[in-house]
């Protein structure tokens, strides 16, 4: 075969992989991989958030038919107030974005970015990105609810000592050297990672989440309350004290895969 067939053969095989990798890379983040992107991350600044039982966290609707907005990944870490009330931290360019109403007993903190405030150059754009840089809570006892709709965003709690939490997110969450009497996951739209940390009695939706994991070695987990209609779930060693179903309906169904030494007990 001539030295010329095998350059055509080469340049084929790396055209092929150029296209086979940017169609994988289209599928596997759900959005076509861009360069041109706002960035409103920069220096932080943090004040003093009302009092309340409840935090939600949302934004607006950055998509049209004519231009897609996506959010670059971010963190909302959540740890307790030192200081005796709710603080939240955020970079002053995406401070300028914020609303924050009290709704009874809910503090509702929008990202309210308008497409008409693009700056020039991205008003042509019909994919861009926006990265919004980490934002943090210190939240006081009082709160025992946290609802987050910000696209991307994952959330993780460090170091909590609570009676009691709720968690309703669309992304994932990250729960490391906290302690909770009890734990309760309404939704979460990515994986859970229980790391470390004491859990008496966590409550799992399975119907309104991804997978979940825990780190055996240094999170305690009492009772794992778990409920769906259907659910697969492997039970690791030493995950779990206890684990009682609660199905959703009459025909709902669970099947548990047992990796070590258990006791079944059905109940009526």
């Amino acid at each position: 075969m001539k030295r010329t067939t095998y350059i055509l053969i080469g340049l084929f095989v790396a055209g092929l992989c150029v296209l086979v990798g940017g169609m994988f890379m289209i599928f596997c983040l759900g959005r076509p991989y861009i360069s041109n992107q706002l960035n409103l991350q920069g220096e932080q600044i943090t004040k003093e958030v009302p009092a309340c039982r409840v935090v939600w966290l949302t934004q607006t609707r950055l998509y049209t038919p004519e231009r897609n907005v996506w959010l670059a990944n971010s963190l909302l870490e959540v740890q307790p107030s030192k200081e005796g009330k709710n603080l939240f931290s955020c970079s002053k360019k995406v401070n300028d974005y914020l609303k924050m109403t009290v709704m009874g007993d809910t503090l509702k903190i929008l990202l309210d970015y308008s497409l008409d405030q693009l700056p020039q150059e991205f008003k042509k754009s019909k994919f861009m990105g926006m990265n919004i840089g980490d934002m943090r809570l210190d939240m006081t006892q009082d709160v025992e609810c946290i609802i987050n709709d910000i696209n991307s965003q994952k959330i993780g709690f460090k170091h909590l000592e609570k009676d009691s939490l709720s968690i309703d997110t669309s992304n994932s969450i990250v729960v490391d050297s906290c302690d909770f009497a009890a734990l309760q996951v309404i939704r979460s739209g990515g994986n859970v990672d229980f790391q470390s940390g004491t859990i008496n009695n966590l409550y799992l939706n399975l119907g309104m989440m991804g997978n979940w994991s825990v780190n055996v070695e240094k999170c305690h987990i009492g009772t794992e309350y778990l409920t769906a209609h259907y659910a697969n779930v492997q039970l690791q060693k030493g995950e779990c004290e206890r684990m009682i179903w609660i199905p959703e309906k009459n025909d709902s169904k669970l099947n548990v895969s047992l990796t070590g030494k258990a006791c079944v007990t059905v109940m009526e």
